[in-house]
């Protein structure tokens, strides 16, 4: 798991995934504001294919927060 802390507003947040084969999990992204990582903003589960794949989230906070990445 990692955290990028960003500044109140919106934003779009890109990045590529790779998610092939049987033991793959999940992949999931939270919008961290105050205790607990709350509910996903978005999330991918098991195999998505031998390809590497762009997600493209929209988060927002009307004050600073932090997305965790797990």
């Amino acid at each position: 798991m990692f955290q990028i802390h960003f500044r109140s507003g919106s934003y779009c947040m890109t990045f590529w995934y790779h998610m092939y084969g049987t033991s793959v999990k999940s992949l999931s992204i939270y919008v961290k504001r105050t205790d607990g990582l709350g509910k996903p903003v978005w999330t991918k589960n098991g195999n998505q294919a031998n390809n590497w794949l762009r997600a493209d989230v929209s988060i927002s906070g009307s004050t600073e927060f932090n997305v965790s990445v797990t």
